[in-house]
C-alpha cells in the first residue's frame, strides 16, 4: 500500500496525529509521522540556526532513509511551508500534496509574508525568551471550543505547552518550486469552523487562495483548525476519499 506521511504544524510533533494514524493503519495504510527538528520529542535538538530549510530537509531525509515512494504528503498549518519545499526537492517520491488548513505559499514567500499582521507578536515573544523561539502558553479555557473533549484537550496541552517554535522557520521564504514539484496534484482541505480567529484570518485567506488557483483542488471539512486532534475521523475520511481518487 502507498504510504501517508503526515507533517505537524507549529508547536506540534508527530504525536498529535495519534488518532488519525490509528484509523489510517486500521484501514490498511502505512502511515509515518516524523517530528521536525526542535519540536516534540526532538525539542532538545532545537537551536538558533533551525529554519524552514532545516524542517524541509528533515522530511526529505525521512523519505529517503525510510525508502518511501508514491507518498501522499500531508501538511497541517505551518507544515504547508514544509511540504511545499519538500515537493521542490524530491517530487519523484510524491503522488499528492495535501494542505490541511495549511500555509499555501507562492515561491519566495515566507510565513511572515502570508501573515504580516502577526510578525511583531512573534518577534516580541521571541525576544522575551532566548531570542530564537516562541514558547506556547495557552490557557486551557481558550481551547474549550477548539477541542471540546476535555480529555483530549488536556492530552494536547500536556504535550504542546512550553513547546518552542524556532522563529527562523517563519522568516525564511520557501524556495521556488521546480517544474516537477509544481505539477504534483495538490489538495487544500479547508476547516470551515472558526476558532481563535483562524478562519477569519490567515487560514481563511489561504482557503481563498486555494479556491482561486485552478491547480489546487479545494474541499472543506466540517471541523476547526485543530482537526487532527479535535476531528480526526473527518480528517481520515477526507484522506481516504482522496486516496480513492488517486487509485481509481
Amino acid at each position: 500500500m502507498k504510504p501517508f506521511v503526515l507533517i505537524h504544524g507549529a508547536w506540534g510533533g508527530g504525536w498529535y496525529w495519534r488518532d488519525v494514524t490509528r484509523a489510517l493503519r486500521q484501514a490498511g495504510f502505512p502511515v509515518l509521522t516524523p517530528t521536525l527538528t526542535g519540536m516534540g520529542e526532538r525539542a532538545h535538538l532545537g537551536h538558533a540556526g533551525v529554519n524552514l530549510e532545516t524542517h524541509i530537509q528533515d522530511i526529505v531525509h525521512h523519505l529517503s532513509y525510510e525508502d518511501l515512494w508514491e507518498v501522499t504528503l500531508v501538511g497541517h498549518s505551518y507544515a504547508g511551508m514544509v511540504i511545499t519545499g519538500v515537493a521542490d526537492s524530491v517530487p519523484e517520491r510524491l503522488t499528492r500534496l495535501v494542505y490541511l488548513d495549511a500555509d499555501l505559499p507562492e515561491p519566495g514567500e515566507s510565513r511572515f509574508d502570508l501573515q504580516p499582521e502577526e510578525r511583531t507578536w512573534w518577534e516580541e515573544r521571541a525576544q522575551e525568551g532566548d531570542g530564537w523561539r516562541v514558547n506556547l502558553d495557552l490557557p486551557e479555557a481558550l481551547l474549550t471550543d477548539a477541542i471540546p473533549d476535555s480529555t483530549v484537550r488536556r492530552w494536547y496541552l500536556e504535550r504542546s505547552q512550553g513547546q518552542g517554535q524556532p522563529i527562523g522557520t517563519l522568516r525564511q521564504p520557501v524556495r521556488a518550486l521546480n517544474p516537477a514539484g509544481r505539477v504534483l496534484p495538490r489538495t487544500f482541505l479547508g476547516c470551515r469552523q472558526d476558532v481563535l480567529g483562524m478562519r477569519s484570518g490567515l487560514y481563511g485567506r489561504m482557503a481563498q487562495r486555494a479556491q482561486a488557483d485552478p491547480q489546487v483542488q479545494y474541499q472543506e471539512l466540517e471541523a476547526n483548525h485543530f482537526a487532527p486532534v479535535s476531528a480526526p475521523a473527518r480528517v481520515v475520511e477526507a484522506l481516504l476519499n482522496l486516496r480513492g481518487q488517486v487509485e481509481q
